[in-house]
């Protein structure tokens, strides 16, 4: 009597199991059929992942069909010894599921590193060009011209200042030298002109 029971109770908790496996299929595998699935996984923006997760889509596909299909072989009676035809395309299926998912972590791991290395570009230019960083780790700065530029002091300015006022007036006192030099040259020309002709008037008498 105890063993019928709990036979009974087994066979409540596999109906509703079942139950809610037609449930999932209805709502995933013939909701709508496979193309029309796959269509839906187009991404022009994204190919590579769109791809993937077709590939993805049809193994789940197969694994669950077949993985159905040894359900009901067991269910049945059939395939004890696991000795069926069902076991080798089960195990077909999952190579294909490893595959796709060691190329899917592969393209994970190269997105990781291409994100690392434009994180590290930008903290490279924000930390040798950015506008906001301090002056003291500017690329190019004050203290790198330490040393090399000279300053005139107010002292050096002040004598500069004098040597300009002494060259003003040399210059002054030549332009009068020179006047006075132009002078006396045009007084001899005319005093010798003036002798010339006093000669020509004695000469005449």
């Amino acid at each position: 009597m105890e063993d019928t029971k709990a036979v009974k109770e087994i066979l409540e908790s596999l109906q509703g199991q079942i139950k809610t496996l037609g449930t999932l299929v209805d709502d995933t595998l013939l909701k709508k059929n496979l193309n029309e699935l796959l269509f839906d996984l187009n991404d022009s923006s994204q190919q590579a992942k769109s791809e993937i997760l077709k590939c993805r889509l049809v193994n789940a596909y197969a694994y669950v069909i077949s993985s159905l299909y040894f359900s009901f072989l067991k269910a049945d009676g059939n395939n004890q010894q696991n000795d069926h035809p069902i076991m080798e395309e089960l195990r077909r299926v999952r190579s294909y599921i490893n595959r796709v998912e060691t190329i899917q972590q592969k393209q994970e791991t190269h997105k990781k590193k291409e994100e690392t290395s434009i994180k590290k570009a930008e903290k490279f230019i924000n930390s040798n060009f950015g506008e906001n960083r301090s002056r003291e780790h500017a690329a190019i700065s004050r203290v790198q011209f330490e040393g090399r530029h000279k300053r005139y002091s107010d002292d050096t300015t002040s004598a500069f200042k004098n040597t300009v006022e002494i060259s003003k007036d040399e210059s002054y006192r030549l332009r009068q030298k020179s006047k006075k030099s132009c002078s006396r040259k045009a007084s001899r020309r005319h005093r010798s002109k003036e002798r010339s002709r006093h000669v020509k008037d004695a000469g005449h008498h």
